[in-house]
């Protein structure tokens, strides 16, 4: 059974919690969320899989939200199922636009909604980007952002974070301490800014500003 954490974000409370129970009698854990800033919220502290979510939200539109979601290093490799009554073609494009994986009107079938977020789920999990232990982005997104600052032009400093001697703690030791740096490094950072990376055996990396760098 699938153990997958989802966040349902939807101001409708009949429809959110039947999306919760639903998503829970196949085995999903849920989280929900009833307006934009709270959605913004619960994600960055949880880290879902999935968000499922809506477009007429209270505080924040889904359309803002997904746009803040993908400008933070913690929360832009989350897939987005957004599901909303505004069904037309450029309200589409808008989401997609914003980075959003898969998109089904309202009213929606429940076993097509099931369907689809178990598709996104799998492709997800063929695609992972960031590190279970660390929830940092690896090498290869790390890579990815480099070029992009390259093709803009733009200055950057780069700081490599080693932990000393890795190869000869225990592999018990190393994670934990791994995971201890890497909660510090989410401390320091701007993560809509700044870009952080794990590469592996206690390394880590951080693309940033010349200025930013020497206060890091």
């Amino acid at each position: 059974m699938s153990r997958e954490r989802i966040l349902v974000v939807e101001d409708e409370e009949a429809l959110r919690r039947m999306l919760q129970i639903n998503l829970e009698k196949e085995g999903y854990l849920v989280t929900t969320a009833a307006d934009g800033p709270r959605a913004l919220a619960v994600a960055s502290l949880e880290l879902p899989d999935l968000i499922v979510l809506d477009v007429g939200l209270p505080g924040l539109d889904g359309f803002s939200v997904a746009e803040s979601l993908k400008k933070d290093l913690r929360t832009r490799y989350i897939p987005i199922i957004m599901l909303t009554a505004y069904g037309s073609l450029k309200d589409k494009l808008t989401g997609f636009e914003k980075g959003v994986d898969d998109y089904i009107p309202k009213p929606f079938d429940l076993p097509e909604l099931l369907a689809r977020i178990k598709a996104v789920l799998q492709r997800a999990a063929r695609s992972k980007v960031v590190d279970e232990l660390t929830n940092l982005p690896r090498e290869t997104q790390l890579k990815e952002e480099f070029e992009k600052i390259l093709a803009d032009d733009k200055a950057m400093s780069i700081l490599f974070v080693e932990i000393k001697e890795a190869e000869k703690m225990d592999s018990r030791s190393l994670k934990s301490l791994t995971r201890e740096l890497s909660e510090v490094i989410w401390a320091v950072i701007d993560p809509t800014e700044e870009i952080a990376a794990f590469l592996g055996e206690g390394r880590f990396a951080i693309l940033t500003t010349s200025q930013r760098a020497n206060q890091l």
